[in-house]
């Protein structure tokens, strides 16, 4: 009978749990130097029974003593291989742990591609001076290809969504090319992500191999988890997947961005082939080097990204301020609020005002977002390059643009930014058709994708994604707009101050003389004494309405930080900082100390914005070939940051007002463009977390001193 499997179900597969291994080598797991576990295939190679033997009776080694080797904390990746002697035969022996387990794994030892000390520095240097991402990928494809004869070596980087495109490829004569073709995400499912992210290296010698299974002493062993094992079992829908591609053996050696599975080497070859462990190391550094470089190209081309996105931010706030009202300040400068993010159209939307420049949707829609967003359980930035997917309620709106960036910078009156982006339809060529649900003989057993060709989609009511750092523009951005709008609402509180003080004045006199009016007719009778009594409660209650009214008007100019606490490494947070500053900032040197313990519970994302706004201050105002020196400094009842900067001392008038927001004089703003609102932002952000700031400036420079509590209730 039939069965209809949905291919989803390959992330429930135990593939770290397969019982069994590949039989080009063989695997025995130790419990106090003795097999508790062993495959199959080793009483062959030994030739006898090997459960319940002492490891140093059957393997031995030619360098380190097994009783060095099994010492509790030995770090195998330090030796790995070893070369060890078995049944007559020397193998590569590699080790590693599994819970309480030490499993050893041999492997033959193979005639490997000769790559001298020479060569292997030419190739790293290539490698690592490419001009850009583009230049590199293919060079690393070559050289792999060179290690290890594989017919067919490829890029594999893997999209947001799971799914993967050929970004590189080197192959052999006569094989046509994979290079731009994508593939699902459901070909590698998450469990196998896992994996790929825990184990850098997975070798299928023989696709059509005969797993060895694994043996142990007692019945009750739990299955041994083969996560960081080089001859771990695969999945026979990987092994069915391959033979579907005509392909007889791989390997894949994964690429590791700032911790995370970046993407993948694939190699492909079209008969049985067996690469040895050591050419595996080789293969496994150029993978390293690559996961490395593109962080670092990434981090550069992210600084930079932020720095230009920080010009524009400044710009448009400083238009806004200028005006002294947000949406004359957008209609000044609403061009650059478009190129900010790279939108085709941008709207404010506050109060009851709209207005909008580009290619945006009518008002009227623009109006309801706030309240549909809501229902989506949005953050205080949305971003979707989908609206009508990410957006249920968006799918009954024609002609909505398909990418939305929202920010909200104000509750009441509410105050958003919207961006929008058009659809941008696309072509994507698939390495074959997708297939949701497979028909096979077993119900038990699923089957991969039978057929491969280039099959080709058309991507529609989707936009250019919005990168993290159009998000973290937006971002920015949205909080120099809730301290605009702060003030024009201190501003109007200030009137509505104003004028309730003018009414509880101007009201207070004729109030106290009706009230006396009252108190001299209160002893009259009759109808006459009801109107006196009903005239004096009157007066009464409308003297209490008042002071309320004033009560309501002094509560509502506060306006309290909420900070998100816990236990932050205070110094890890300071050099994460300067090294980002550093890659930001191209010739800048700053110098990091730190003394003391380094656990503070404070907000951390409120604390880096502290330590950012500073460093970047005394960037701006300092002496550039002069080192910034940053002090972390731990003690017993909190923790200081001090930022030193050289250059002219700050005159004392000046710095009065230096935490004031807006304060700048011209040669301040002729300097920097700044707005004022940095070292107030920061200001703002110490006294939420009840600690101090303070500033020192003299001849020998300037610095700035943060002082916050160890702990909440200090």
């Amino acid at each position: 009978m039939n069965g209809i499997i949905n291919l989803t179900n390959c992330d429930e597969e135990p593939i770290h749990l397969p019982g069994s291994i590949q039989p080009h080598g063989v695997l025995l797991a130790l419990r106090d130097g003795v097999v508790a576990i062993a495959s199959a295939n080793a009483a062959g190679l030994a030739r006898r029974d090997v459960l319940g033997k002492r490891i140093d009776e059957l393997v031995e080694l030619n360098s380190l003593a097994w009783a060095d080797l099994l010492a509790p904390g030995f770090d195998y990746s330090a030796v790995n291989p070893l070369e060890g002697t078995i049944g007559g035969g020397t193998w590569n022996t590699i080790l590693h742990r599994s819970s309480d387990l030490v499993v050893v794994e041999l492997e033959p030892v193979a005639e490997t591609l000769p790559v001298g000390t020479a060569a292997s520095f030419r190739m790293l240097q290539q490698i690592q001076t490419a001009p850009s991402l583009e230049e590199l990928m293919p060079i690393a494809a070559r050289h792999i290809h060179e290690l290890t004869g594989y017919d067919r070596v490829m890029i594999y980087r893997f999209a947001p969504d799971d799914s993967g495109e050929v970004i590189a490829e080197r192959r052999r004569e006569g094989l046509e090319s994979f290079f731009g073709q994508h593939f699902p995400a459901a070909d590698i499912p998450a469990q196998a992500r896992r994996l790929y992210f825990l184990n850098l290296t997975r070798l299928i010698a023989d696709r059509d191999y005969v797993p060895s299974p694994l043996v142990a002493v007692d019945r009750d062993e739990p299955p041994l988890d083969l996560t960081h094992a080089q001859l771990r079992s695969v999945s026979p829908i990987h092994c069915e997947y391959l033979r579907n591609m005509g392909v007889g053996a791989s390997m894949s050696i994964s690429i590791v961005v700032d911790e995370r599975l970046w993407g993948l080497v694939a190699c492909h070859h079209y008969a049985p082939l067996f690469v040895s462990y050591p050419t595996r190391i080789a293969c496994e550094s150029i993978a390293r080097n690559l996961g490395l470089l593109v962080d670092s190209r990434q981090r550069v081309q992210e600084a930079r990204s932020r720095e230009t996105a920080s010009a524009t931010k400044l710009r448009i706030l400083e238009a806004a301020a200028a005006q002294d009202d947000l949406l004359e300040g957008f209609r000044a400068e609403e061009q650059t609020l478009i190129g900010l993010v790279a939108a085709d159209g941008a709207a404010l939307l506050h109060g009851n005002l709209i207005v909008s420049a580009g290619r945006t949707p009518p008002n009227e829609l623009i109006a309801s977002l706030p309240r549909i967003l809501a229902a989506a359980a949005h953050t205080m930035v949305f971003a979707t390059d989908a609206a009508e997917e990410a957006v249920p309620e968006l799918r009954d709106r024609p002609n909505f643009p398909a990418g939305l960036l929202a920010a909200e910078f104000h509750d009441d009156p509410p105050g958003w930014i919207f961006w929008f982006r058009e659809e941008i339809l696309r072509k994507i060529d698939w390495g074959h058709a997708p297939q949701k649900v497979v028909p096979t003989d077993d119900s038990s057993r699923l089957s991969p994708p039978g057929s491969f060709g280039l099959w080709s989609e058309t991507v529609r009511g989707r936009s250019k994604p919005w990168t993290e750092s159009e998000r973290a523009a937006a971002s920015e951005l949205r909080d120099g707009f809730r301290v605009l709008a702060s003030r024009e609402a201190s501003r109007l509180h200030r009137i509505h101050e104003g004028l309730t003080a003018m009414i509880f004045h101007d009201l207070r006199s004729p109030l106290a003389a009706i009230s006396m009016a009252a108190h001299l007719l209160g002893d009259a009778d009759g109808a006459q004494g009801e109107l006196t009594g009903s005239i004096s409660a009157s007066s009464r209650r409308m003297k209490r309405l008042v002071e309320q009214l004033t009560e309501f008007t002094r509560i509502r100019q506060g306006d309290e930080i909420r900070l998100a606490r816990r236990p932050v490494d205070a110094h890890d947070l300071t050099f994460r900082l300067v090294r980002e500053s550093e890659t930001g900032f191209p010739g800048t040197t700053i110098r990091v100390e730190t003394e003391g313990p380094e656990t503070i519970e404070v907000d951390p994302d409120r604390t880096e914005q502290i330590a950012s706004n500073l460093i970047s201050n005394a960037r701006h105002h300092g002496d550039p070939s002069r080192p910034i020196t940053v002090r972390s400094i731990g003690g017993p009842d909190g923790w200081t940051l001090s930022v030193h900067n050289y250059g002219p001392p700050i005159p004392p008038e000046t710095r009065t007002h230096l935490f004031d927001a807006f304060f700048s004089n011209e040669k301040k703003r002729s300097s920097t463009g700044g707005l004022g609102l940095g070292l107030f932002i920061t200001k703002t952000l110490v006294d939420a977390h009840r600690g101090s700031i303070t500033v020192e400036s003299g001849d020998e420079g300037t610095t700035f001193r943060v002082t916050l509590p160890r702990a909440h209730g200090a």
